[in-house]
């Protein structure tokens, strides 16, 4: 596996891809609002020893260190996230997705997303701006799909972008999730059926907010290994399947 921090047009980034010959498809890693920290990397390492490139950008990257917050840090994690507008999110996923299609080693044409937390947000809305090139899209407990953001400025909900949206998605909610409520997860499953979309919505009636992350109490094994399995099976069928 080949591990490196990068620079995507301005944009600094942890890139992880298997050592065999290319291309690969890619994923985008959007990170929880704690910022790039070693989980994220460790989900991009996952990702590349499946056979993908990984590329998790740093979305903090204008704001001065320390740009990564301990778990039990909600005040540095407010300052952060709330520093970070949606502006500032496409505008990063425009760069590198721009970096990511001049490589050699990334399949332009099969490009995808998983999310996590804010970042589970953060794909979502990414997916809409971005429907010509993102494929699929593996969203973890994204707080304010349907709702104004938990932290810092509003921005749109990508619920109302919805209409946009191209790629197949799969939604991950833990039933015991005191950001999400469970009304807030039908809204959003009920509108991606209305509007025709290729999405399904997955709740773990035991687990919590945080439930895929193994470094937090509130992680879910069977939860967390479920979805991870889910994920795989749509990056297998949209990224390195025929279609």
């Amino acid at each position: 596996m080949i591990t490196k921090m990068i620079e995507a047009q301005g944009v600094p980034a942890y890139w992880a891809q298997p050592e065999a010959e290319g291309p690969f498809p890619t994923v985008i890693v959007f990170f929880e609002a704690f910022g790039l920290n070693e989980h994220i990397r460790d989900v991009a390492r996952r990702l590349a020893r499946e056979g993908y490139v990984a590329i998790a950008p740093d979305f903090y990257h204008r704001l001065p260190e320390p740009r990564v917050a301990a778990y039990a840090d909600m005040d540095r994690v407010a300052a952060l996230a709330s520093a970070t507008p949606d502006e500032h999110i496409v505008d990063d996923v425009r760069a590198v997705l721009e970096h990511v299609k001049t490589s050699p080693s990334v399949r332009a044409d099969r490009i995808g997303a998983i999310g996590f937390c804010m970042g589970g947000r953060m794909s979502v809305l990414a997916a809409c701006h971005f429907p010509e090139e993102i494929r699929a899209v593996a969203s973890f407990y994204g707080g304010g799909i349907a709702s104004p953001r938990r932290f810092g400025p509003a921005g749109t909900p990508p619920l109302q972008l919805a209409d946009r949206l191209q790629a197949r998605l799969r939604l991950f909610f833990g039933g015991r999730d005191p950001f999400i409520p469970l009304q807030e997860v039908r809204t959003i499953e009920a509108r991606l059926k209305e509007l025709g979309k290729d999405a399904e919505v997955f709740v773990y009636p035991d687990a919590e907010h945080g439930f895929f992350c193994d470094e937090r109490s509130s992680y879910h094994a069977q939860a967390a290994q479920d979805a991870w399995r889910k994920t795989l099976e749509l990056f297998q069928e949209v990224l390195k399947g025929e279609g």
